[in-house]
């Protein structure tokens, strides 16, 4: 039984039980969860990363930060994945078969381990709305939030659309465009 299963037991009562939208449900559980992650907490950060866990994705591999070079690698093998093997299929059916399902929630915590080391800490807002985020990218990417479409290439280039476009609309000659009061 995974570290997932209350959460994803949860969904599929409010979805099968409930009648609720499965994509309503997978948005609004998150809130839920970071609810219970800030009364957990305190709403205080954890402290006391381990110095070589941090370092492990600190570290350069020649130019790129340790993240990015494992992205890279990702990008390299997905799309032959998704497209030559019985997981790929799977993966695009998320929510209709448990394994992959689990797999997803998996990538989901490697991202929020990378985020931990290179913080140092784990804040129990995390990754807030960062959901949305991914929804966002993978629909610019052109897959279809009903499931079953998309390519993960086209997801990338969609995480990339977004990043350009928060780091301009935050950076400091856009400021200058405002006018003045």
């Amino acid at each position: 039984m995974s570290s997932a299963f209350p959460a994803g037991t949860f969904n599929g009562l409010l979805i099968a039980c409930g009648g609720l939208q499965p994509f309503i449900v997978t948005l609004g559980t998150p809130s839920l969860l970071r609810a219970l992650a800030l009364i957990y907490t305190g709403r205080n950060p954890i402290l006391g990363v381990p110095s070589t866990f941090r370092r492990l994705f600190a570290s350069e591999i020649d130019v790129f930060p340790a993240p990015v070079a494992v992205v890279a690698v990702l990008v390299v093998i997905g799309p032959a994945l998704f497209a030559r093997t019985p997981l790929g299929e799977y993966i695009f059916a998320v929510g209709g078969n448990e394994e992959t399902a689990r797999i997803g929630g998996v990538s989901g915590f490697l991202a929020a381990i990378i985020l931990i080391a290179r913080l140092g800490a784990a804040e129990p807002t995390l990754g807030n709305l960062r959901e949305l985020e991914a929804f966002a990218a993978s629909a610019i990417g052109g897959a279809s939030l009903m499931g079953g479409k998309g390519l993960m290439t086209g997801a990338i280039l969609g995480a990339i659309v977004l990043g350009a476009m928060r780091n301009g609309l935050t950076s400091r000659r856009s400021t200058n465009c405002l006018p003045r009061a």
